[in-house]
């Protein structure tokens, strides 16, 4: 698949091959959810993707991180109404954590200005939500563990972004940001097309 050339060009190639590469991975997995036979969320989950998708293209641009930031949390916002349509539930408690841990995360990646501050909460808080609705659903029906892997590797492919635009720039980011980020699409997208369909 695209994903794998368009993580080696995030790496080596981001001036060449990687801004022609970067948004095809993501138009896959629309098309394939646009040619697959009606599921339960099918219009939340193409409404990620192309979240996802606004949002790579954004992170392209050298002032897109903001309306990156914007368009991955609209794409969140989505997949957290498919997982929602698919019969996941909130516990109290879990958003009390996720706010938490959303403000914890915020804390310790310290982005610049106010507005960066309040997104970077926000976004971490709704990423939680996702988290907290994917991974009980999962243990709910039988064969979806994609679906907890994929929350887990977003919230992995995140963390290791915040951390190395905000804190200190890691070795190899752009291999483990989009592997880990490619990996939990591809997985989203195989559970809603065959577990749950």
């Amino acid at each position: 698949m695209l994903s794998l050339p368009t993580m080696f060009a995030g790496q080596y190639s981001r001036q060449r091959w990687y801004p022609l590469l970067k948004p095809l991975p993501l138009l896959l997995l629309i098309s394939a959810v646009v040619q697959a036979p009606e599921f339960t969320g099918k219009t939340a989950v193409l409404l990620a993707l192309a979240g996802g998708w606004l949002g790579d293209v954004a992170l392209l641009f050298r002032r897109g991180f903001l309306p990156g930031l914007l368009a991955f949390l609209l794409g969140h916002l989505a997949m957290a109404v498919a997982l929602w349509q698919h019969g996941a539930g909130l516990n109290p408690w879990l958003i009390g954590l996720v706010l938490l841990v959303a403000l914890l995360m915020q804390r310790a990646l310290r982005p610049p200005g106010r507005v960066l501050n309040l997104a970077v909460l926000v976004y971490g808080a709704v990423l939680g939500v996702v988290a907290v609705l994917a991974i009980p659903l999962s243990f709910q029906q039988a064969g979806a563990w994609p679906l907890a892997l994929a929350a887990g590797l977003f919230v992995l492919s995140d963390s290791l972004l915040g951390w190395n635009k905000f804190r200190r720039p890691l070795p190899t980011a752009q291999l483990w940001i989009l592997g880990s980020y490619f990996a939990a699409q591809c997985l989203f997208v195989y559970s809603f097309l065959t577990v749950m369909a």
